[in-house]
């Protein structure tokens, strides 16, 4: 059994291609979480894309970002303690 160099080479751009088009097919949903009345960040806010497992926590001014989100539209809900939970119907 030994070493061949041509089938290495062909399956390791076949994964490189595999991982760019995987890639490339991603998004990203990002925001900022503040307070209505007050416009003040809501820092640790939880914001969640619905039915995935994919989700953030708000940073000390009150900015998120989730990526790799397949394409489609979604419900992004966000909850944090002693707020009412929030939900963004037809994120795209």
């Amino acid at each position: 059994m030994g070493f061949d160099m041509k089938k290495l080479i062909s399956l390791f751009f076949v994964s490189l291609f595999y991982i760019v088009t995987q890639a490339a097919s991603t998004g990203k949903i990002a925001g900022k979480v503040t307070d209505k009345a007050s416009g003040e960040p809501i820092i640790g806010a939880n914001v969640i894309v619905e039915g995935t497992y994919l989700g953030s926590a708000s940073d000390v001014v009150g900015d998120y970002f989730i990526l790799n989100v397949p394409p489609g539209t979604y419900s992004v809900k966000c909850q944090v303690i002693g707020y009412k939970i929030y939900v963004q119907k037809n994120v795209v």
